[in-house]
């Protein structure tokens, strides 16, 4: 972790879902910025630790959270003087899939392999199918075809549509 209290996923990051543990064992809990800044008002500025208690993760910024105690810098060694470990977190983020490029041959083929997780298999069908329908979309039938597996795709993924309407709500 950087020295302080505001920390960012890795740059390959798209959003932070999770912070597991502290890497030396000990718990973390997630909670409300509010919370803290009306119970302990100048967290902040407290001593650094090791060991973070509390994590704060607003999604409308997905690639920012914050920890309370503020995180310690690790200090590498130099000559005679050790090393001092940094706070070191277990974090859980998603990230874009890498770039898949394809030859002329493996498009042509019937047997180009996808590289993505076997997991995923049955959402990347449905939203294979929903294009698929929605090319075809000026009939009625074919529309509802696209949007019945649009919402399937959706809901495999686990799209974050109730995330999306609390952002939207505290927006108002």
């Amino acid at each position: 972790c950087a020295a302080g209290v505001k920390q960012q996923i890795p740059d390959i990051g798209v959003q932070l879902i999770d912070i597991e543990r502290n890497t030396n064992g000990k718990n973390i809990t997630q909670v409300e910025k509010r919370l803290l800044d009306n119970h302990v008002p100048d967290w902040a500025a407290e001593d650094q630790s090791v060991t973070a208690q509390h994590f704060m993760f607003d999604p409308r910024y997905p690639k920012i959270f914050y920890l309370y105690p503020p995180a310690k810098e690790e200090i590498e060694a130099a000559g005679e003087t050790p090393a001092v470990p940094g706070t070191e977190l277990e974090i859980v983020y998603t990230k874009c899939p890498d770039t898949v490029a394809i030859t002329d041959e493996q498009w042509n083929a019937d047997n180009t392999t996808i590289e993505v997780d076997d997991v995923w298999a049955n959402a990347l069908q449905e939203y294979i199918l929903h294009r698929a329908w929605a090319k075809d979309s000026e009939s009625a039938g074919n529309q509802a075809r696209s949007n019945g597996h649009f919402q399937t795709f959706r809901m495999m993924i686990g799209d974050i549509t109730e995330a999306d309407a609390a952002i939207t709500a505290d927006e108002k």
